[in-house]
Formats: structure tokens, sequence, C-alpha cells
């Protein structure tokens, strides 16, 4: 015989709203681990915000870890949130349960924080597959106590006349683990415990995955990043992978209710003699990329040569469990380190800056050599380009990148030689050597294609509101704020990685208002 109940009753009535969809930007994401599987939840602060505050409050500093679900009625609900495994110890032994409240023993039970306000009007309703919190009669009395429900149970959301449980969140994964917690056999125990199942349900740990909000998209200001939906980029392989044109393609997408960007880059098709997509090697990925509200980057999903027979996904897109901190990926690619910020520009001899590889082609050293290197030929980014060497263990150079914070990747040199007589020799400290001069080497373009230019590129004088070539003077006069300074725009021809340039130079008669300023243009084909 089941005796009446002493423990906080699950009260409602009917309600009519719909839970939010799962294209949600702001929410947070729990991992419940039980002795029987793991449960991962999201929970809506937008709709709930005192709720989940509440909720999370007791998840950061462990509270739930090592409770039991005390409570577990089939079709109906499993409840948590106040005791843990020694109840039972207790129970065995003959306690004397007649004293008032003897269920808040501090030998098993755990006291909470002060009780919230119910907000079970928040529109979210008490559907399958929800948590929500659980309360005494007094219907602002919910504090650490909640519920999964297990069916659509109507009766506790809230009408006119009466007041519901205030839903704070779902199950979006392990809902088949709650259904097996529900069919564990139960007893009463002590007049309190009606529905206590007969082996301890532990929760191991509770924990919150990551926290997004609304700008979890925002990559544009990310050094050697610098992405945002709609970009797209391409560049020319280098050394082995010479007439080879890589593609980077950064989209939004949504991801377990998470704003997220896709970075994509894919392989053309390899010159010919070249052995097809398997020459890009690991090149060939798809990344998805997302910012916690700490401003944390994480790493929601991880597929290597994706669509093609070596496709291997590394970060399973779903499991959550696999999501993992930037920083933590980063071990595969200097360029995944610069964008992490896991480095000391202060300090070239911190040990982050050096990253050894092992796979198929032998042992790789990458070593960041400077952190405001310069390259004849690409003057533009002055003395702050990031310098990479490449070199096989305990061997001679292989190759440098170049990065710069603005762009990511500036130039990859591959397969250098130490020898001045090889095709592929490149020393990045002699300054009498550009590398446009060498053949085979190209800077990394990034737009809509590697662009081809006509011999008479420097020629704009037929360009709407340019008209200009080579060798052209005009005299203009300041406006506004510069009112009363002539200026003088001087043309002339110049070559710029190997492109006909047509450069402007601007100057600023005293009283010199502004620095001058030079910009070079080309026309493409």
């Amino acid at each position: 015989m089941k005796m009446k109940t002493a423990l906080p009753a699950l009260l409602g009535v009917i309600g009519s709203a719909l839970l939010p969809q799962l294209a949600r930007a702001d929410i947070s994401l729990i991992h419940m681990q039980t002795n029987h599987g793991d449960v991962f939840l999201e929970l809506y602060p937008d709709d709930a915000p005192v709720t989940v505050e509440n909720f999370l409050s007791y998840v950061e500093r462990g509270f739930y870890d090592g409770l039991i679900f005390h409570r577990v009625i089939e079709d109906f609900m499993i409840q948590a949130g106040a005791f843990d495994p020694n109840l039972y110890t207790y129970l065995e032994n003959d306690p004397n349960v007649t004293e008032p409240d003897w269920w808040m023993n501090p030998e098993f039970y755990h006291e909470p924080n002060d009780s919230i306000v119910n907000e079970s009007d928040n529109g979210l309703l008490n559907e399958r597959g929800t948590i929500a919190m659980a309360r005494q009669t007094d219907v602002d009395s919910a504090n650490s106590q909640f519920f999964i429900n297990l069916v659509a149970n109507t009766h506790l959301d809230p009408t006119s006349g009466n007041d519901g449980y205030a839903v704070l969140g779902r199950v979006i994964r392990g809902l088949e683990v709650v259904d097996a917690i529900a069919q564990m056999p139960t007893h009463e125990a002590a007049d309190a415990f009606e529905d206590l199942p007969d082996d301890p349900v532990i929760i191991e740990k509770m924990v919150l995955i990551h926290t997004f909000g609304a700008s979890s998209d925002a990559f544009e200001q990310t050094p050697f990043l610098g992405a945002a939906d709609g970009i797209e980029r391409t560049y020319q392989g280098q050394g082995r992978y010479t007439g080879r044109q890589f593609s980077q393609q950064f989209e939004s997408e949504t991801f377990l209710g998470i704003d997220a960007l896709r970075w994509r880059q894919t392989a053309d098709a390899a010159a010919e003699g070249a052995e097809g997509s398997e020459a890009a090697g690991i090149e060939a990925f798809s990344l998805l990329l997302a910012r916690d509200d700490q401003e944390n980057l994480w790493v929601l999903q991880y597929i290597c040569q994706e669509g093609t027979g070596q496709e291997e996904r590394r970060v399973d897109p779903n499991n959550p469990l696999d999501i993992v901190p930037f920083e933590q990926f980063t071990d595969e690619n200097m360029l995944f380190r610069l964008i992490s910020g896991d480095y000391d520009p202060e300090n070239l001899a911190d040990p982050n800056h050096r990253l050894i590889l092992t796979g198929s082609e032998g042992t790789i050293v990458h070593q960041i050599v400077s952190f405001s290197g310069s390259l004849p030929g690409l003057d533009a980014y002055g003395d702050e380009l990031v310098i990479v060497r490449q070199t096989e263990i305990h061997a001679a150079t292989i190759g440098w990148s170049y990065y710069h914070d603005s762009v990511g990747l500036v130039l990859a040199l591959q397969e250098t030689s130490d020898d001045p007589a090889d095709p592929n020799y490149f020393d990045p400290n002699d300054p009498g050597l550009t590398y446009r001069e060498r053949s085979g080497w190209r800077l990394s373009w990034y737009g809509q294609s590697a662009p081809s230019f006509y011999p008479d590129s420097s020629d704009l004088s037929d360009v709407a509101f340019v008209r200009l070539a080579p060798g052209d003077i005009r005299i203009h006069r300041g406006q506004g704020s510069f009112a009363g300074s002539p200026y003088r725009l001087t043309t002339a021809r110049e070559n710029f990685l190997g492109i006909h340039c047509l450069v402007l130079s601007e100057t600023a008669v005293a009283p010199w208002a502004r620095p001058d300023r030079t910009l070079w243009l080309a026309r493409d084909t």
C-alpha cells in the first residue's frame, strides 16, 4: 500500500502555448551524466530568465552532482534535486520517521537556495521531454527540485484561474535514458517517498557545456580569420600544390540551436599530372565555429576531406559531448593556433610558438620566428607579418608561411630549398630577393578567384570617376575641414606583384592638413 507523500506535490492546470523551436541563439546547453546514461538539456533564459539563472546557479556550484532521482512515476515524470544516496542507508536503519520534517535530515538532504518567483506563464508548456521546476502549494516556492515530463502533462500548465509549473527547457538528447529511468521498479518508503526507485538513480555530474548569445557567429574581428556570412576567398597552392586553387566559403548556420559560422575549404581539381583531390590532404575540410558569451571559441563540427572517400568526422556533429574548445582543437594547424591567440608576441621562446606534427609525410616542426616580419613585394603589410618556418625534424627548412591578422594566411611557400641553385630556393632574410622573381610562388588572393590582368592594366583613362593614365597630374582644393588646402595628385606606372598598376599619390600642400596617401590600381581581364 502506498502512503500519502509529505514531499512537495506537483500541482497545475491547463495551458495553450508552444515550446520554442530548436533554431534559437540564446540557449544554455547542460550535460547531465547519470549512472544510467547521458542526458542533454537546453535551457531558455529568454523565456524563463529567473528560473534558468536559478537552475544554473546550482549547476555551476556542483549542487546536483551526486543527487538522486527520488520520485519516479511511469507515464508522468521523474523528479530530482534534493537528496543523495545516503537516503537509502538511512531508511535501511529503521529510522524514526515520526519527527516533523524528518526527511530534511542533513545526512542525505541538501539545503537549497531561497525560493524563486513562479514563471509558469512564460508560454512554455509541460510537454513530453521538457524540464520544469517542482514546488509546494505556495506558487513561489520552487528552489532546487526539478522534474522531466514523460508525457504531455497539460494539467501542470497554467490557466486563467490556476498557477502552473514553470518550464525552463527540454531534453534534446538522451530521452531514451529518461524513459529507461521511468521504467525502473519503485517502492514506498517511510510515508514520504511514495515512488522511490528500488536502486539509486544518481546524477553523477551536471555541467554547463556553454552558453551562446545572439552574436555567437560573429568572427569579423577575430585575428587571422576576419570572416562573416557570405565571405568567399580563394588562394593558389604553393610548392607541391602549385597549380591548384583552394576556396574558402563562410556562411551562418544554426546547429543545436546555436548561431554558428560554417568555414568550408575545398580544393579544385589538381593541375595536369597531379594526383587528384587527394593531393590537397588536410586542406579540404568543413569547420563549424561559435563564440560563447565569455568570448571563447568552440568547434561544433569538424569534417576532413568532406565529400570524398577519405571523409573523416573528427568532431561528431551529432554529439554535443564532442564540442571542443578552439584552443584544444588548434594542435593541428598553425593558422588555427594563431586564431586562438595561444601565443605570446613578446616572447619568441614561448613553447606555444612551436608545433610538432607527425603524419604520413614524417615529422614537421612549425615554428613562429617573427611577429614583426616583412617581405619584399608585400610592402602593403609593412612589418606586421607573422612568419612561421616549417622544417623536417632535425633537418633543413622545407617551407614558410606568412600571416597577417587582417586576412589570415597571406603567403605559403612549400618545399623551399637551402640551395640557391634550386628553383625552390627562398631566403626571407635576403633583402635583395623578392619572391615575385621566383616562378610558382604567388600571393594568396582573397577574392572570388585569382585574377589575370591586361598588359595595359595600368591605363584607367576610360574608367568613370577615375579617367587617369600614367603621367597625369591633378590639383584640387580641399573641402570642409580641409578647405583652403590644395592637394596634388600624381600618377605613375609601377610593376607590383608582376602586375602593371596605376599608382596614385596624393600630397597635401602646406599646411599639411593630413599625411600623404598612395593607392595602387589595376584592371583585371
